[in-house]
């Protein structure tokens, strides 16, 4: 299951010591749980079945003990796998044609001309990481122009190539990059405007910590 934002919802597998407690590592199930939603999501709009086998081998990493169980979505995708080999077994399919017709049946047809689902993916996860340097320069008050021009100067490559790696990445969300650099935003600023006034002095304080600056409240300041 997946609550409204995407993000897996499953329950997690108990600690692998066998206590009934939660793992040690939230933070690192944290990560696996909001890289499979970005899979899912990517799958949703593109259909590309590199996201199913990314997130098969993320969900079967068990470095540490901390796998992740299948999504439904995942499993659907090998269900059908496994119904059409049933079919080809009672029905045949020709010899010929067998590699071909498997990469079909796995999703690897292509749906455009010289369309190559690996290297589309491989140009999206570029596309993924050049997106925060292009989100900081956004955020920094540059325009998406400028912000591209800025990516293009930090990652040592052209505007073009730069675009259209940003595009395909915030395509597979269905928005373009300036779209998701707004509601990323708007989700951080309401996140900041649910923090209590308490919350919100102990993250300040926090940040000012790991920054080595002084404390912005001081004792006296609270009285």
């Amino acid at each position: 299951m997946t609550s409204g934002n995407g993000i897996n919802s499953e329950p997690r597998p108990e600690d692998p010591s066998g206590s009934a407690g939660p793992t040690s590592r939230p933070t690192n199930w944290q990560a696996r749980e909001a890289l499979l939603a970005e899979m899912e999501a990517e799958h949703r709009q593109t259909g590309n079945p590199m996201a199913v086998w990314a997130a098969w081998r993320l969900c079967r990493d068990t470095g540490g003990g901390f796998g992740l169980p299948l999504p439904p979505w995942v499993i659907v995708h090998l269900d059908a796998f496994a119904a059409q080999l049933r079919d080809w077994q009672d029905n045949g399919v020709p010899a010929d044609r067998l590699a071909e017709e498997v990469g079909n049946a796995l999703g690897f047809k292509a749906r455009r001309k010289n369309q190559n689902p690996i290297t589309d993916w491989r140009n999206r996860r570029e596309g993924g990481a050049w997106f925060a340097q292009f989100e900081d320069h956004v955020l920094g008050g540059a325009t998406p122009t400028a912000a591209i021009k800025r990516t293009a100067d930090d990652v040592n490559s052209t505007e073009p190539t730069v675009r259209r790696r940003l595009e395909e990445f915030a395509g597979g969300f269905g928005m373009t990059p300036f779209e998701i650099v707004q509601t990323r935003k708007r989700m951080r600023d309401e996140e900041e405007a649910a923090l209590t006034e308490s919350a919100r002095r102990a993250k300040a304080r926090l940040n000012a910590i790991l920054r080595g600056e002084p404390d912005p409240f001081p004792p006296s300041e609270e009285d």
